[in-house]
Parts: C-alpha cells; structure tokens; sequence
C-alpha cells in the first residue's frame, strides 16, 4: 500500500488534470465527456479528503484488566488489551495517555510490542510510549497488550475504575477481579457525556461478587465510562 502522503499527491494531481481537460471540453461543448469528468473530479476530492481526514491508526478494541490481589486494595495487576489496525506506514511508537490513580502510583510499565519510554506525565495523569522493534504493518490486525502495576490504588469501601473515550472503538471492556475474601456487595455503571450521567445497568455483569465486567459496544467519543462498587 502506498504511503498516506504519495497517494494524496497523486490524487491532488489527477484533480488538476481533471480540471484542465474538462476546460478543453467545455470549449468543445462535448458536455457527455465533461459530465463524465466533472464525476472523476469529484471522486478525485473525495478520495484526498479521506486521505486528510482519516487517522493514521484505527482502534477497534479496548479492554481493561484490574486483577486486586489484596483486601487492603495495595496491589493490583493491570493489563491494557487494544486491538487496532494501521492505516500508514511507517508508524514507529504508539502512545498510551490518561492513565492515573487517585492518591496511589502506577509502575513496572510492560508493552508487548517494543519497550517503553517513559511514563510522563501529561496535564495530571501519565502518558506512556511504546517504542517499536518494527515499525507497523499497514493493514493488518494487531494486538497491543500494556501491563502494570497499580500500587495503593483501591484503599476505600467504595471504589471504582473509569476510562474515557479517547479514540473511536468498537468495543470498550472494563474487567475487575477481587480477591475471594471481600467480593463487592454492590456493583453499578456509569456513563458520563458533558456533565450528564446515565447508568449502565444491562451491561454490567457480576460473578460471585468477584468477577465485574463492563462491555459497552462502540462507546460514544469523548464519554468517561465508570465501574463503580462497594465491597
């Protein structure tokens, strides 16, 4: 596949082509011919807008995996599951933001696809990037898997983890697992869109009081999706 940049200059030539042709014809009154190219000149723009407009990289799935070890909420693993699919070459880091835990930390930062750089902080919460071994293959499936620690993170009798909608997925998944001596006595969802809460409450499932799982198909952009319980 050509790269991004290639093919829009090609396309904004063939544009220029289009239109010094179709003058030709005018002239000839030929309006079959021109009514025919007026149609590739259009075909033309939408292509190079698609081009312009269209993000390097397509999300289709994330998934959160918070597995609490502890009663005390002190440790937790942490994984970060997103599947995407490259739409340029060449893309040699990708960039993992919004992460953060209020009055904890988060460590030991692990990508399956490269090392990474950082974690930095960003406006009050920790951007981290994953260098790349190679750089991404255009068009084709990837898995990325981001693993961390979250240390001091769930202290309270009422807890809860939130993401928001930083891409345009297809899926969203938030996945708790408590330890087997204190399971959530009470489990609730939330969506949050400019202020406005609804609750999520056919897209909650509860195993045992252990087990939690928000699954949310194709989450509104922008929107701060939490899971929320009392245990």
């Amino acid at each position: 596949m050509l790269d991004r940049r290639i093919m829009l200059a090609l396309d904004v030539f063939g544009l220029f082509v289009a239109i010094a042709t179709l003058s030709v014809f005018y002239k000839q009154q030929n309006f079959t011919v021109l009514f025919l190219l007026v149609i590739f000149g259009l075909a033309f723009i939408g292509g190079a807008l698609v081009l312009v407009l269209a993000p390097p990289i397509s999300y289709r799935r994330v998934h959160w995996y918070i597995d609490i070890r502890d009663t005390a909420g002190r440790i937790a693993s942490v994984r970060k599951e997103t599947t995407l699919v490259p739409r340029q070459r060449n893309i040699r880091s990708l960039v993992d933001r919004h992460m953060s835990v209020v009055g904890g930390r988060i460590e030991d930062f692990k990508s399956s696809l490269g090392e990474i750089h950082g974690p930095h902080v960003e406006g009050g919460s920790l951007t981290a990037v994953t260098l790349l071994k190679a750089p991404l293959p255009v068009g084709k499936l990837l898995s990325k898997s981001l693993s961390m620690v979250f240390k001091d993170a769930f202290p309270l009798d009422s807890e809860s983890v939130s993401w928001t909608a930083d891409h345009r997925y297809r899926e969203l998944g938030l996945h708790v697992s408590l330890p087997e001596e204190r399971p959530a006595r009470q489990v609730a969802a939330y969506r949050f869109i400019d202020d406005r809460a609804e609750e999520l409450k056919d897209m909650v499932q509860v195993q045992n009081g252990r087990l939690m799982e928000l699954i949310v198909w194709r989450p509104k952009f922008g929107a701060k999706y939490v899971l929320e319980w009392e245990w």
